[in-house]
């Protein structure tokens, strides 16, 4: 897994964001159950190739045959 984070490049954006992460697999993650950032207000998931699941409280984002956004 590699994260990569990038920090708003316009002003007036930098009131609302501070940043962004890119996290792409190139090798399978052992575990990815519970990914978190330190410091984060609110987070934002844009997922591709992905269906997501939300039942018992729980979320869950699981691969789509579909090229989806």
């Amino acid at each position: 897994m590699e994260v990569q984070f990038f920090y708003t490049p316009k002003r007036n954006f930098k009131k609302y964001i501070e940043g962004y992460y890119f996290i792409s697999e190139k090798d399978p993650p052992k575990s990815n159950k519970y990914w978190a950032f330190p410091s984060n207000n609110c987070i934002v998931t844009v997922c591709q190739n992905a269906n997501i699941v939300s039942e018992n409280n729980k979320i869950r984002i699981i691969p789509s045959g579909c090229k989806i956004i």
